[in-house]
């Protein structure tokens, strides 16, 4: 009988530790794959940002290409108007 008590008492002990191991086990791979997962964000976390920066770079470029172009625009306009205009300011000198 009480071969029969220590040998279901064996049993569940190797079942409880079989347990405890395969718990340290998940928690082992659960915290690796979190460390991954956090050292794989850090640069695309930093490439976001980079990408954020060119796109603001980029944005200015833009505004001041735009700028040019309206600049440029309103002296040719306004050197075409005088050479249009001076004819007519030397036919009455």
């Amino acid at each position: 009988m009480e071969k029969i008590g220590e040998d279901l008492q064996e049993k569940e002990l190797k079942s409880h530790t079989a347990i405890r191991c395969a718990k340290a086990a998940i928690l082992l791979s659960s915290l690796r794959n979190a460390t991954n997962s956090f050292t794989s964000d850090v640069p695309q976390i930093q490439e976001d940002e980079k990408i954020e920066m060119l796109k603001i770079e980029l944005v200015k470029k833009k505004q001041k290409l735009k700028k040019m172009r309206l600049w440029i625009g309103v002296s040719l306009l306004s050197y075409l108007l005088i050479f249009l205009i001076l004819p007519f300011f030397l036919k009455s000198l």
